[in-house]
């Protein structure tokens, strides 16, 4: 993964704060966030599993 960058951090920034002022969903914010990371879409339907240590 790269670094982040000071463009991508204001962009995850603007999104949160999108968040806090209830403009969109904790769900729909992080839905952002994963996207401009890179991360792939969790899929709902699928079975999630934690490792514990």
């Amino acid at each position: 993964m790269d670094l982040l960058t000071p463009e991508l951090l204001a962009e995850i920034n603007a999104v949160w704060d999108a968040n806090q002022a209830g403009e969109i969903t904790v769900q729909e914010a992080s839905r952002q966030a994963n996207e401009l990371l890179g991360t792939p879409p969790v899929d709902p339907h699928r079975e999630r599993r934690v490792a514990v240590t």
